[in-house]
């Protein structure tokens, strides 16, 4: 029993190294079981007028498929003096789903960065109207007054038209991205074209 105690005490250091590892590895362990794969989440980038996005995101997790496990919905109002910040880096670099008014699109930036619509692919979930260059859906059209979970014109009465447009290589795209293995965006996105208040 002593000759046990004292290879203990001359290897001590050796011990609480072990230990210190066996821990940081069980946290990584747990840490990268824990989180959702690419395809359980979801994220849509919203900039519309309002700062309260509890209609949306309601109307969006009303019937969210179950294999989802984390549906993400990031509301940058226009009025966001960082707007551009926050585009690229929570929208472009994260999103899959984009809500945008049609002053903050540019041509370079449809062909870049958003998938290109196809009649025969999105017919089977609403009818829709794409607009010219098409890359998005009207999800307002300037003037209108239908209901909806989002705020379409400014304090001062600036109404425009916004679009609902989907990130390039999302695999939630279903046939827009011929990787994409889920059509998650389309039958969420179809709550907010169809909102009834």
């Amino acid at each position: 029993m002593k000759s046990f105690f004292s290879r203990l005490l001359k290897r001590w250091y050796a011990y609480i190294i072990a230990i210190f590892f066996g821990i940081t590895l069980s946290c990584l362990y747990v840490d990268f079981t824990g989180q959702p794969r690419a395809e359980e989440t979801i994220t849509f980038f919203v900039s519309t007028y309002s700062t309260d996005d509890s209609k949306a995101r309601a109307a969006l997790t009303k019937d969210a498929p179950s294999y989802l496990k984390e549906v993400n919905l990031v509301n940058i109002p226009l009025s966001e003096s960082n707007w551009e910040y926050y585009f690229v880096n929570r929208g472009l670099n994260h999103a899959d789903v984009f809500v945008l008014p049609e002053s903050r699109l540019t041509s370079a930036m449809l062909t870049e960065q958003f998938a290109l619509l196809k009649p025969e692919v999105l017919s089977s979930y609403f009818s829709y109207e794409a607009e010219e260059t098409g890359h998005g859906i009207y999800l307002h059209h300037k003037g209108e007054n239908k209901p909806s979970p989002f705020l379409f014109t400014s304090e001062e009465g600036k109404d425009e038209n916004f679009y609902v447009l989907f990130r390039k290589n999302s695999i939630h795209i279903g046939g827009l991205y011929a990787k994409s293995s889920h059509d998650t965006a389309l039958t969420m996105v179809k709550h907010w074209i169809d909102y009834e208040a």
